[in-house]
């Protein structure tokens, strides 16, 4: 999305951003939302530029939004915690249930990472999201964190409070101590896809394994030797093919 075609709301504390995509024919068609991984790029991403094509060629609208601190969101980027984006995707969901020319009962998300992270914990409270979508999800963020940074950068992260490495204060990681991801994904009962590396050095593939052990309705599709960022060989276009196509096939 552009900084011409946004649009601002609120999640009643927070402003946001966010850009709506429509295909040809918009009336009565599903809806993906899109939600980020939590860097600082946020919807600017190469990703999500590639991603809201590739649905709009399958008659699906997006709309494509940025967490508080991230992309055309204003905020605090150190200050972002999961439960901070909790409550912008409330937001969201309540601003895309007034605004829009989509079906409202053919809702569909793809999270990436923290975002993946959200929708675990956010969506059993939306029965109108029919799919699920997930590019490489964080469950237990911590681990995330100690996977890339270290354990002693991860010590002094805790008691200087501030990482410079993740720009993020300590917080983020005490407040995702207080979220059970296991548990609120096994609530869910809509149709979940994920799509994970099995190299990935920031997010263990063994989240999205265990995932899939008490989702109802999760299947796992593993990108062999694919890291995080997808960025060797035809690895994105596995994952995004992946992605949209069950998008196309759920909603």
């Amino acid at each position: 999305m552009s900084g011409t075609n946004l649009v601002k709301f609120s999640d009643g504390q927070h402003t946001l951003f966010g850009a709506w995509a429509l295909p040809s024919s918009p009336a009565g068609c599903p809806l993906v939302v899109l939600a980020t991984g939590d860097g600082r790029n946020g919807s600017k991403g190469q990703t999500w530029q590639n991603l809201v094509p590739m649905l709009l060629e399958r008659g699906i609208a997006t709309f494509l939004f940025d967490f508080t601190g991230l992309g055309y969101s204003p905020g605090k980027y150190e200050d972002l915690t999961l439960t901070r984006g909790c409550q912008n995707f409330r937001g969201v969901m309540e601003y895309i249930s007034k605004n829009g020319r989509h079906n409202i009962s053919r809702i569909g998300v793809i999270g990436s990472s923290y975002g993946g992270n959200v929708a675990l914990l956010e969506a059993a409270n939306f029965p109108n999201i029919k799919a699920i979508g997930l590019k490489s999800p964080s469950s237990f963020l911590p681990e995330g964190y100690e996977r890339q940074y270290g354990s002693a950068h991860m010590k002094k992260w805790g008691e200087d409070w501030y990482s410079d490495k993740a720009e993020l204060e300590y917080g983020a990681v005490i407040d995702a101590l207080f979220h059970n991801t296991y548990a609120a994904a096994s609530k869910i009962n809509a149709a979940v896809r994920i799509v994970h590396g099995t190299a990935d050095t920031a997010v263990p593939i063994r989240h999205s394994r265990d995932l899939v052990r008490v989702m109802p309705n999760a299947s796992l599709l593993e990108i062999e030797g694919a890291d995080h960022w997808y960025a060797e060989g035809d690895e994105w276009q596995l994952m995004a093919v992946a992605l949209t196509d069950f998008m196309a096939a759920t909603l």
